[in-house]
């Protein structure tokens, strides 16, 4: 494998590096990425195109890190900073073509990679793709196109031709001296092995830039689950989230329109029997106690789902109040452990991944103060006697076995949320809601509450799980809780 798809890939290496033994580090790095990912990876008939996308992010992090150490060294030039910034002359026009390729959606990406990087007719790329010719020749005209938009955004300008011709280039394969093959053909065998195995057939400077791109690799993918993660750090608040009484009840409605009640629901009761459930919930859950802390610590254990695999995670968290959430910890996939947090103060989000600290966006912020709003209902229950709330009655529904009364709160500028409380208990069994996805898309979204338990004279759940239109996202359980009245301000710093 080595020898078929290594001149392409040392080809990209050298074209982005100026430091062969760089170059050879990354080309390695990047048969060890494959050696890892390799169980993900369902179409060999694509193995060249991915392959081609890991050998450019691999030479960009291997590039970065050269400038990081040389910054570190000496003073950089002007020229030297703004390589290091990733802008290039006109001389490294394919440089700028292998990055601009690997920043396409995969539906321009395919084409490409695959009738110009692979040398496939535009029939033979049909077939894999699973597609018409036709449509492959307007995808690959439509690629073109927004690569010459992006070149022209870097301040060049570039005519059809051009772009044509720097793509036949893209295939400049280079050749792989025998000894690069064979000392990465045996890192590769043993670092399929483990880590013990690799420790002596893998160098310091390729086992960490292998570890580097994995973990990009990774967030990369969870970028589109980045609300999930929000969520999974504002979900902890559930477990302590207690606050006072909030004045009496508000107005409460009965849905208007019966027509209008989702199917399976049956016609819920009175207003007189909302309020009484309301009561025997309070009262179950710890009745006075409910309001006397306002924050607290606890641990969470469970997995979440990255792609089809399940990544089991730790995390510590904290909370106090309605606006300041932390949680920190590791969650590990394909044997590598990534350290994660997330803080909120007030209006300020923070995320960290590894060593990459960035603020959150607003729709992550908005998610987690969703999932707040979401918690001190369920497990607080007097924010439901607010006066500033409508509670509409939807009906009664079957949860995991257990009769459930359904209520849709509904708060001034904020989503309408579902909840589904016990009939017998009063417990909270189930929330639901919807909310637009980065793709301008409704998903719904499901928790369930199952374990509950009377700790320190207040009975709630201890574990939760989180549906995505049906998609099972996450499962957690909560231990070692510590309520309190107040967190020192420096917990909800910037990590």
């Amino acid at each position: 494998m080595v020898e078929r798809h290594g001149p392409r890939v040392l080809g990209v290496c050298r074209r982005i590096l100026r430091s062969s033994h760089e170059a050879d580090d990354a080309f390695q790095a990047t048969f060890l990425v494959l050696v890892r990912k390799a169980g993900s990876l369902c179409r060999q008939d694509l193995l060249g195109p991915w392959l081609y996308g890991v050998a450019v992010r691999t030479a960009l992090k291997a590039r970065t890190r050269a400038w990081r150490r040389r910054a570190l060294e000496r003073p950089l030039t002007n020229r030297e900073q703004a390589q290091a910034a990733g802008e290039v002359g006109g001389a490294d026009f394919r440089q700028i073509l292998d990055e601009e390729l690997t920043r396409l959606s995969p539906r321009y990406q395919k084409p490409i990679l695959l009738c110009y990087v692979e040398g496939k007719t535009t029939a033979e790329a049909g077939e894999i793709l699973g597609c018409p010719k036709g449509t492959v020749l307007s995808r690959l005209s439509r690629a073109r196109e927004k690569l010459r938009a992006r070149f022209l955004r870097r301040g060049l300008a570039l005519s059809a031709t051009a772009v044509v011709t720097l793509l036949s280039e893209t295939a400049g394969a280079a050749a792989v001296p025998p000894g690069l093959v064979q000392a990465t053909a045996e890192a590769a065998s043993s670092f399929a092995l483990g880590k013990a195995a690799s420790a002596g057939a893998v160098s310091a400077p390729v086992a960490a830039l292998t570890k580097g791109v994995l973990t990009s690799m990774l967030l990369a993918k969870l970028k589109t689950a980045t609300i999930l993660l929000a969520l999974t750090a504002a979900l902890v608040t559930g477990v302590w989230a207690s606050y006072p009484g909030m004045g009496q009840a508000g107005a409460v409605r009965r849905t208007p329109n019966p027509g209008a009640v989702p199917a399976g629901f049956a016609p819920a009761g009175d207003q007189t029997e909302l309020q009484a459930l309301l009561d025997k919930a309070i009262k179950a859950a710890g009745g006075a106690r409910l309001g006397k802390f306002n924050g607290g610590t606890c641990k969470i254990k469970g997995n979440i789902t990255i792609g089809d695999a399940k990544a089991p995670f730790t995390f510590d968290a904290f909370l106090h109040g309605a606006d300041q959430v932390k949680v920190e910890g590791e969650f590990e996939q394909n044997g590598m452990k990534t350290s994660m947090a997330i803080v909120m103060n007030g209006d300020q989000c923070w995320a960290k991944f590894g060593d990459k600290i960035e603020d959150a966006p607003k729709e992550t912020a908005r998610g987690i103060r969703d999932v707040i709003r979401t918690f001190r209902y369920v497990h607080a229950l007097t924010p439901l006697k607010d006066k500033n709330l409508t509670l509409a009655l939807v009906g009664e529904v079957d949860v995991d076995g257990k009769p459930a009364v359904g209520l849709k709160v509904g708060c001034k500028d904020e989503r309408d949320i579902d909840l589904f409380l016990d009939k017998a208990t009063g417990q909270p069994l189930k929330a639901e809601w919807k909310f637009t996805n980065r793709n301008g898309q409704d998903e719904a979204l499901e928790f369930t509450f199952t374990g509950h338990k009377e700790l320190d004279g207040r009975k709630h759940f201890t574990k939760v799980a989180l549906k995505i239109d049906g998609k099972a996202m996450f499962d957690a359980e909560f231990s070692d809780f510590r309520w309190t009245e107040k967190l020192e301000p420096s917990v909800f710093e910037r990590p």
